[in-house]
C-alpha cells in the first residue's frame, strides 16, 4: 500500500514514472558506495521521505547491489531520498535504535538556504525564492568557490553543486582531505566561514584580508554585483533595500550618512559633498544613479576608512549564509535527483558557473516534465555531471 496514497492518482503515477524511468539509480548507488565496487551500499544511511516533513530511515531494507537499491527505493511511493553521508559499523545496521554510528569519512556538505538571508522582495518571510533573491545564491557560489578552491585547496572537480529543488543549493565536496575532516575540524571550518547578519566586524576583517591577498577576486565580485544586482535587478526600487543600505551606512559610516540620504532623496549631489555632476547620471537607472552617487561620495572619506561603503554593502549582500546542520557527521542531506516534496522540482546537479546565469522562474525541472522528450537533454547533462563527480572518489 502506498504511504502517500492520499495523493491524486495522476500525481502518484507521475511520481512512479519519474523514479522508475528517470531516476539514475546506478549512478546514485555509485555515490552511496563512494565509487568502490566492493563496498556495500548498506554502509550508507538512507532516508526515504514519503510526505513533507516526514523522513523514514529503512536501515533494514536491502541495498547491497544496484538492483537491491532500486528495489528498496521503489517499495513505496517516494517523494524524496536523503542520504546520511556517513559509514556505520555493520553490526549497528541491524539495530534500529542506534544513535551514534561509527563515523569514518563524510563528504563536506555546504547548504545554502535562502531563508537565512536578509531579503527585500515579496519572498521576505516566505519559504520560497525568486529571481531577485537568487542574487544571494550567486554570491554564495562566487565566494564559496573561492573559499573551497583557493583557501582550502580542494580541486573544482571535487565540487558538486546541486539545486535543492526548493529554496537553495547544496555544495558537496568529495576531495580526500575534505572527506577525512573530523567533527572538530568541521566545526572549526564553520566558525571560520560563518559571518552572521550583524557580524560586521568579522566581515570587515574578511574584506581587509582579501583586499590584501586576493584583489582580482574582489574585483570580480564587485563587477558581478554591479552588473547582476544593481543594473539588472534594480534593487533601489525596493524600499526595504534602500533602508537596509542607509542603516548600514549610518551604523558604520556616520559621517557619510546624512549627505548620502539627501543625495538619494534629491536625485543629485549632496550639498555636503558635491562630487557627482549631473552629466555623470544621465541615462542611468535609479539604482545605477544611487550606486554611482554612493561611490563618488565615499571618495571623500578619510584614508583611515579602509573598506569603502559600496564594497562592504556588496559583500554583505552576497556573503554566503551556510547552514551549520549539514556539516555534522550524522546529518541527512537530499540526494541528487530527488523530488522536492513542496515544489515538485528535481534536485539537479548543475554547473557552478551556470548558477550565475540561472533564471529560477524558468530553468528548473519539475518531475512532471522529467519524462518528456524535451527534458532528456537536461537530465542527461545533470547525470553526466554527477558521474564525473563520483569518479573523483
Amino acid at each position: 500500500m502506498d504511504i502517500i496514497n492520499d495523493l491524486p492518482r495522476h500525481t502518484r503515477a507521475m511520481y512512479r514514472t519519474y523514479y522508475q524511468k528517470c531516476y539514475p539509480h546506478e549512478t546514485i548507488y555509485r555515490m552511496l558506495t563512494r565509487n568502490r565496487p566492493t563496498e556495500s551500499g548498506e554502509r550508507r544511511r538512507i532516508g526515504i521521505q514519503y510526505r513533507s516533513h516526514d523522513v523514514f530511515v529503512p536501515e533494514s531494507h536491502p541495498r547491497a547491489t544496484p538492483a537491491q537499491f532500486r528495489h528498496t527505493t521503489l517499495l513505496a511511493l517516494v517523494q524524496s531520498l536523503h542520504m546520511g553521508l556517513f559509514d556505520a559499523r555493520p553490526a549497528e545496521l541491524s539495530n534500529p535504535l542506534y544513535a551514534a554510528p561509527h563515523l569514518e569519512e563524510k563528504e563536506l556538505v555546504l547548504d545554502i538556504d535562502i531563508t537565512d538571508y536578509e531579503r527585500f522582495c515579496a519572498c521576505r518571510g516566505e519559504k520560497r525564492l525568486c529571481q531577485f533573491c537568487w542574487l544571494h545564491i550567486e554570491g554564495a557560489y562566487l565566494l564559496l568557490d573561492h573559499f573551497l578552491c583557493e583557501t582550502m585547496g580542494y580541486p573544482r572537480t571535487n565540487l558538486l553543486w546541486v539545486f535543492s529543488g526548493g529554496k537553495g543549493v547544496h555544495c558537496l565536496v568529495n576531495a580526500p582531505l575534505a572527506m577525512r575532516l573530523s567533527p572538530r575540524e568541521r566545526t572549526g571550518l564553520y566558525s571560520m566561514l560563518h559571518i552572521g547578519r550583524e557580524d560586521d566586524t568579522k566581515l570587515r576583517d574578511y574584506l581587509l584580508a582579501h583586499r590584501r591577498d586576493s584583489p582580482d577576486f574582489m574585483a570580480r565580485v564587485l563587477a558581478h554585483f554591479y552588473e547582476r544586482v544593481i543594473r539588472e535587478r534594480a534593487p533601489f526600487s525596493l524600499e526595504l533595500f534602500e533602508r537596509f543600505c542607509l542603516e548600514k551606512v549610518a551604523a558604520l559610516y556616520p559621517a557619510l550618512h546624512t549627505g548620502l540620504r539627501e543625495a538619494w532623496l534629491d536625485g543629485r549631489e549632496s550639498k555636503r559633498a558635491r562630487l557627482v555632476t549631473s552629466t555623470e547620471l544621465v541615462g542611468l537607472s535609479e539604482s545605477e544613479r544611487k550606486w554611482t552617487i554612493l561611490q563618488r561620495m565615499e571618495t571623500a572619506l578619510p584614508p583611515s576608512v579602509e573598506i569603502r561603503p559600496s564594497v562592504f554593502l556588496a559583500f554583505r549582500l552576497l556573503y554566503p549564509m551556510v547552514d551549520a546542520g549539514p556539516l555534522r557527521m550524522n546529518h541527512l542531506i537530499k540526494l541528487p535527483f530527488s523530488i522536492h516534496p513542496a515544489t515538485g522540482n528535481v534536485a539537479l546537479p548543475i554547473e557552478g558557473e551556470s548558477l550565475l546565469r540561472t533564471d529560477v522562474t524558468r530553468d528548473f525541472l519539475s518531475y512532471r516534465l522529467a519524462s518528456a522528450p524535451e527534458a532528456r537533454g537536461v537530465l542527461e547533462k545533470s547525470v553526466a555531471l554527477l558521474e564525473k563527480w563520483v569518479a573523483q572518489y
